[in-house]
């Protein structure tokens, strides 16, 4: 196998620069469409293959929590209004990466970017995970995916940070024995087409229920006992600590907290295995929009 068959991937252009996903971990594109095998009456072999409709979509992973939360809103998502570009870099057998330009780029022109989840768990050394996801639209023009070849790569991948897992506090008192949290702003985005269109061309938010999930090994966590429901009695934050070179965990007010100041919350199930711990998986529904701070110091 040849080196200019294979590509690796790189960072991600969102509204012309206004957003650089520069710590990517993943990118899964789809064009998700829905096409007619049309067969003759007496006939059993496909004469023609029509396009019926697509709805295209971008799913990507990134650990830049920092500039993620600071330019895709947890509550309004991200409207992309200008080119976003999603690229491959070419390797070069023998070598690394190709020269010049000889690499791959998908690109969209409109469309709405939302945070799917964030989630962390104790001693994961990946540290919290966000999942983004982006539906795209068609702008009249252009088609909502263009994959271009032999092009040349914007922007070089560099380091932000790193944010691991961290306490839950309710009510300012720390919800003891966190070993994973899970947080879904909760966007749902309609995406729609009409007058005959294959691709959707408007799209709106419908819904917003987000929902923060975590697990503990404090199996009777003060606040959380009853098994059906219960209001917060106090806002509900999950923190993420930046992680240090060289060091652990900053101590500085530059971690990250999503929190919430309302909402029901109670425990999902209590479940234990032979000789392992017990856990308690507890959901909060907010009856609130998601609060950010990434500049957060954990008390």
């Amino acid at each position: 196998m040849a080196g200019a068959e294979r590509y690796s991937i790189y960072p991600g252009i969102i509204n012309n620069g206004g957003l650089t996903l520069r710590q990517i971990g993943g990118v899964d594109l789809s064009p998700n469409t829905q096409k007619a095998d049309i067969v003759l009456g007496g006939a059993v072999d496909r004469v023609s293959v029509p396009t019926v409709s697509a709805d295209p979509t971008a799913s990507i992973s990134t650990d830049d929590l920092y500039n993620v939360l600071g330019g895709v809103s947890l509550t309004t998502g991200l409207a992309i209004s200008s080119v976003s570009t999603f690229q491959y870099q070419q390797r070069e057998d023998t070598g690394v990466f190709a020269a010049g330009s000889t690499h791959d780029i998908v690109t969209v022109q409109k469309g709405f970017l939302t945070v799917s989840s964030i989630t962390s768990s104790q001693d994961d050394e990946e540290g919290a995970q966000c999942q983004l996801a982006l539906a795209a639209l068609y702008n009249g023009s252009v088609e909502p995916l263009v994959h271009a070849t032999t092009q040349a790569l914007t922007s070089t991948p560099s380091f932000t940070a790193r944010y691991f897992h961290g306490p839950v506090y309710h009510n300012s008192s720390q919800v003891d024995g966190i070993i994973s949290t899970t947080v879904n702003p909760g966007l749902a985005f309609a995406a729609k087409r009409a007058d005959g269109s294959v691709f959707p061309t408007v799209g709106s938010i419908v819904a917003r229920l987000p929902t923060i999930t975590f697990t503990t090994l404090k199996i009777n966590a003060a606040g959380v006992a009853n098994m059906f429901h219960g209001a917060l009695a106090g806002t509900l934050a999950c923190y993420y600590p930046l992680g240090v070179t060289s060091g652990t965990r900053s101590a500085s007010s530059d971690n990250i907290k999503i929190s919430a100041a309302t909402g029901d919350w109670a425990k999902d199930g209590i479940s234990v295995s032979a000789n392992d711990d017990g856990t308690a998986s507890v959901t909060v529904r907010p009856t609130t929009t998601l609060a950010v701070s990434t500049a957060s110091s954990i008390p």
